[in-house]
């Protein structure tokens, strides 16, 4: 009888293609629209290793000539940014009509200028003219050291540079042996996004055994089958759709997009499996403690869901952190924020113990979204059916 009402549910819950499309198909088509933006930005950055940039004199005399001692400190400033692994690429071009002619057809990004003062043109802004500008403004802050390092020689002149250019600049440091992708934190909180869609299956079988809520509830509680089997085998069936739908998503992200989840496919299957109890349980709480029609439960439910997956820095990466430092209870306590934390120390930080911690809260809150359920539905009564 078990298995019997275990696979009616399974085709019950397969044939819903609306819900069937939303935690299976949605996340899917989510995740190709990140690839696809978070890929053109990345090409986007591997152009902006050399910036093309010329450096001319201005005709008339003034504070930088050619001569001067100050324009040569300068142009050693810029030799030590450039070269096969620096951040510039200066033309040898030095007549400013042909320069200015280069820069117009897209050929440079900018134009400096020595005369009685540094001066930089530009035909469009963009990031290339930020980081030129910034490498100006950089040298102009800390002259005079450049100008003393350029009296023990060109090695000196470089190191100054290089130390003035890192001294700007945000470094990212790995705790782990892996390469940290920017973007997979966007990622990681889809996967728990996917896995919290369960909710909605929970709300239907809630629905479904609930008699003032459908019809086929009604049917179901006049029959001779035991109410707690039902809900046994309906929460089987929730989890056994939302596995396939988790698998799905994580051969896709892996193998068709390439996205590093982790080597260890146990764990990210464990995780997976955690998520999912805490979704589906949830869904059963919401149906069963909130009061209403089914089309109210639904919209109380999508709002939790994507409330939660917000928090978790789905739409906006920043705001996991910006909850860390102010309110870090909710990342401890947020099903999405665990879920996503867990992809995180698989891939990333290699942190066993902090994993193992957030699987063991999402289990913990499964099981009090199911006892919690269970108490509730347990008290309902029907004056007739």
């Amino acid at each position: 009888m078990f298995w019997q009402l275990y696979q009616y549910r399974l085709k019950r819950l397969v044939n819903d293609k609306v819900q069937l499309f939303w935690t299976a198909m949605f996340p899917i088509v989510l995740g190709t629209f990140f690839y696809l933006a978070f890929s053109g930005i990345s090409n986007r950055e591997e152009t902006l290793k050399s910036i093309a940039a010329a450096v001319v004199q201005q005709e008339q005399g003034g504070k930088y000539t050619g001569d001067s001692e100050n324009a040569a400190a300068f142009q050693q400033f810029l030799l030590a940014l450039s070269g096969e692994d620096g951040v510039l690429e200066l033309s040898e071009e030095k007549d400013y009509k042909t320069a200015a002619e280069q820069l117009l057809d897209g050929t440079l990004d900018g134009v400096i200028v020595l005369g009685e003062n540094i001066r930089l043109e530009f035909s469009e802004n963009g990031i290339n003219q930020t980081i030129l500008k910034n490498l100006v403004d950089r040298y102009l802050q800390g002259e005079q050291a450049i100008t003393a390092a350029g009296e023990k020689g060109f090695d000196a002149v470089k190191k100054a540079a290089e130390a003035m250019f890192r001294e700007g600049q945000n470094q990212e440091k790995s705790i782990s042996e892996s390469n940290m992708d920017p973007f997979a934190q966007y990622f990681f909180a889809l996967m728990a996004m996917s896995c919290l869609f369960g909710a909605s299956f929970g709300l239907i079988n809630t629905q479904e055994i609930q008699a003032d809520q459908t019809k086929v509830a009604v049917r179901r509680l006049v029959s001779p089958t035991r109410k707690g089997m039902a809900v046994a085998t309906d929460f089987l069936a929730a989890f056994t759709v939302q596995m396939c739908a988790f698998f799905l998503l994580n051969f896709y992200l892996q193998l068709v997009l390439h996205i590093n989840l982790g080597e260890q496919q146990g764990k990210i299957v464990l995780a997976g499996a955690a998520a999912n109890l805490a979704g589906i349980a949830l869904g059963y709480f919401i149906g069963v403690a909130v009061k209403g029609k089914p089309t109210v439960k639904h919209s109380i439910m999508m709002g939790t869901v994507l409330g939660l997956s917000f928090l978790s820095g789905l739409m906006q990466a920043g705001i996991k952190y910006l909850i860390e430092k102010y309110f870090p209870l909710i990342n401890r306590i947020n099903p999405a924020a665990l879920t996503s934390d867990c992809f995180y120390h698989l891939s990333v930080s290699a942190d066993t113990k902090q994993y193992m911690s957030c699987v063991i809260v999402l289990f913990a809150e499964a099981a009090v979204f199911g006892v919690l359920s269970t108490m509730i539905m347990r008290r309902e009564r029907y004056k007739s059916l």
